[in-house]
């Protein structure tokens, strides 16, 4: 009997289980390796575009539309992407969701998908165009790294 209560516990440096809160009640039409998710930290928000970069046949409007679910897959919000090409996306721990696009914006939405404010990365991002962003928790909120094509 011993034996199946720790059938779902793995080790790594000492023991832990894992275990399912609740199922996800997301639907998509289609499957999450052709999206750009992130998702907020400490169980917050998970926001969903569909990946330009990808080959995928369409049925609706060509402008992306970037879904926010709350933590369990319901639908927050929609946001109809009318700006630049999309890079990268990801939330700071106020839950904003920062979108940085190639000229090197940075459009801020709230977790109702209301826009905030933009700010930019500079002229000279902007003649490089940004091609990979990333951003990492610091001590004073969220930082925002970026690599341009030259």
């Amino acid at each position: 009997m011993s034996a199946l209560l720790t059938a779902d516990w793995f080790q790594l440096d000492s023991y832990y289980r894992k275990f399912d809160l609740y199922t996800m009640v997301w639907e998509m039409d289609e499957g999450l390796e052709n999206m750009i998710v992130s998702g907020a930290p400490y169980g917050g928000p998970i926001a969903v575009v569909r990946d330009r970069k990808q080959f995928v046949r369409i049925m609706t409007t060509s402008k992306p539309v970037i879904t926010i679910y709350n933590c369990v897959g319901t639908v927050i919000s929609k946001i109809l992407w009318n700006s630049g090409a999309l890079v990268h996306m990801g939330w700071s721990d106020g839950e904003q969701l920062l979108c940085i696009q190639e000229s090197g914006d940075v459009l801020i939405y709230d977790m109702f998908g209301a826009y905030q404010r933009t700010f930019s990365l500079g002229q000279e991002v902007r003649d490089t165009k940004v091609c990979k962003a990333q951003l990492f928790p610091n001590p004073h909120g969220v930082g925002l790294a970026v690599i341009t094509t030259t």
